[in-house]
């Protein structure tokens, strides 16, 4: 079994710390794929919008579509969930 976080295991010297929390160029986050882009960014409205719900009591999402009861606003929030499916079972697949 992997652990959770590899390098907590090797905390040798401050080379190693560091190296467990390197900062990734610009060109490695860019290599994300396109399906990672797409829920990074549903993730974030979902977030976002929940966030507003929670303080303000505004759901953004409806506002823009009409209501919660409304067909894009179903979209979007299933979407927001699917997104969350898919980032749960890549985090499983991690920590395997």
């Amino acid at each position: 079994m992997r652990p959770l976080y590899p390098c907590y295991n090797n905390l040798i010297s401050t080379k190693v710390v560091f190296r467990c929390f390197e900062v990734h160029t610009y060109f490695e986050i860019m290599q994300k794929g396109a399906m990672d882009w797409v829920v990074s960014i549903l993730l974030i409205v979902g977030a976002l919008n929940w966030g507003l719900v929670g303080l303000l009591n505004l759901d953004v999402v409806a506002s823009i579509f009409g209501g919660t009861a409304a067909l894009g606003s179903k979209v979007v929030y299933v979407l927001v969930g699917l997104a969350g499916l898919w980032k749960l079972v890549k985090l499983v697949g991690v920590m395997k």
